[in-house]
């Protein structure tokens, strides 16, 4: 008698869904894991961007308050995202248990990126620890649940305010 596995419990080791890569970033959707601030430090964060800013100038974007955030993981990018695989991702992830910690942004800059479109981030001089610890659980959590890795890239813990060009060098902020 065939025995039947439960959809959810593990994807086949090494599987990948088909990539469609549109020609334009349009239509395209990318599944990944990230950290919302909570609304005291979007408000700080809010208020430090216009600091940064610091009036007419800069021919800055500035990105919406709820899109806010610290990317921990990019899982994939997909033309049409498949529902079982976020669920099978959200599944995974929410083995992950973790004590509430700190992360701290002290300094801007800009990070490369096409001349008329550079994201300007915060980031910190030191290490966020918790931060990294935390995005290796999601990282181990998704590669036991079957999801295929390649290298995990380098991890810069950032939040991006703007998107332009007239923002040059690194500021420290004042916290």
């Amino acid at each position: 008698m065939a025995k039947q596995l439960p959809l959810f419990d593990r994807l086949p080791l090494g599987h990948r869904p088909h990539r469609a890569q549109p020609a334009t970033r349009w239509g395209q959707h990318h599944l990944f894991f990230a950290l919302f601030p909570p609304k005291t430090a979007v408000d700080a964060i809010v208020d430090r961007r216009r600091r940064l800013r610091g009036g007419p100038g800069p021919d800055l974007r500035e990105l919406r308050t709820d899109r806010l955030h610290v990317t921990l993981h990019f899982v994939e990018r997909f033309k049409d995202v498949p529902r079982w695989f976020v669920n099978a991702a959200c599944k995974a992830a929410s083995t992950v248990a973790f004590e509430p910690f700190e992360v701290c942004f002290d300094r801007a800059l800009t990070f490369r990126g096409r001349p008329s479109s550079s994201p300007v981030v915060l980031l910190s001089q030191g290490e966020n620890v918790p931060l990294s610890d935390l995005r290796l659980s999601v990282i181990s959590a998704l590669f036991d649940a079957g999801f295929s890795m390649g290298p995990v890239p380098k991890f810069t813990p950032h939040i991006t305010l703007t998107y332009g060009s007239g923002f040059e060098g690194e500021r420290r902020i004042e916290l």
